[in-house]
């Protein structure tokens, strides 16, 4: 499907730009200078030869090289496609092992929690996505939907599975930075921390509705599969800003220091 394949190299050049572009946001912390300064070849040779981040964002870069030359063979192996999986989670691993996990006592735990979280959002978004792209034109060649209602049962089934390992990781994490009702209602971490949990209640909520729409075969599902890849697309947007704000924890820590 070329649609498809469209996608997947929209989406590669996307997680490209993301990597990059994350050496030189973790540079204006770690240097605390701002984006006029941070490209200077000195600050930036800095945070990759002398920081963890640098050593997991130069093996980053290697993979993302790699994905490429996958991506590339896709169409001609199906174990590319397999290998291409493989690289995005070795990817996703890299992503889980840099930012607020280094601050909790269990980091190897914290990492795994972190990892899984990242896997079962990508798997249940990425189920998504197929189904919104492929499957209205695959239902247009049969006659009794038979397949089309197959995929969405099957789907349901893996969603209930994506759901369980979003819930526990997520419920781990959000206990190891936010420690108090304070924090959470308080703190910028906080109030985004609440706007991610409500938008994945709904998620949640429509999926079980796909679900039962799926056992009913009545209707097909419309538009509603595409308003939960949105906000499946919004809640990634809060994720990636919770990662680049203090912790709730770590501000209650910095306002109990002032005098």
């Amino acid at each position: 499907n070329s649609r498809f394949s469209g996608i997947i190299w929209i989406a590669f050049t996307m997680l490209t730009l993301s990597i990059l572009f994350s050496l030189p946001l973790q540079t204006t912390t770690d240097a605390a200078v701002g984006w006029n300064r941070v490209f200077k070849i000195s600050l930036l040779k800095e945070t990759i030869f002398h920081t963890t981040f640098g050593t997991i964002w130069m093996i980053e870069i290697g993979l993302l090289v790699i994905l490429f030359s996958s991506l590339l063979l896709t169409k001609k192996a199906i174990s590319a496609a397999y290998g291409s999986f493989l690289l995005i989670a070795a990817l996703m691993l890299c992503k889980a092992s840099i930012g607020h996990t280094a601050a909790v006592n269990n980091q190897v735990l914290a990492v795994i929690m972190d990892f899984f979280h990242l896997l079962g959002m990508a798997l249940w978004l990425g189920t998504l996505l197929a189904l919104v792209i492929l499957l209205p034109g695959e239902s247009k060649k049969e006659k009794d939907h038979s397949i089309y209602w197959q995929t969405i049962q099957r789907f349901s089934a893996f969603a209930i599975v994506f759901v369980l390992i979003l819930l526990v990781t997520g419920i781990y994490s959000s206990v190891q930075h936010v420690s108090s009702i304070q924090s959470l209602v308080t703190t910028s971490y906080g109030k985004v921390l609440i706007g991610k949990i409500l938008l994945m209640l709904i998620m949640i909520g429509m999926g079980a509705y796909h679900f039962f729409r799926g056992k009913c075969k009545e209707k097909k599902l419309g538009p509603s599969v595409l308003i939960e890849f949105s906000i499946g697309l919004i809640i990634i947007v809060l994720a990636a800003l919770l990662t680049n704000l203090p912790t709730a924890d770590s501000h209650e820590i910095d306002n109990s220091q002032v005098v």
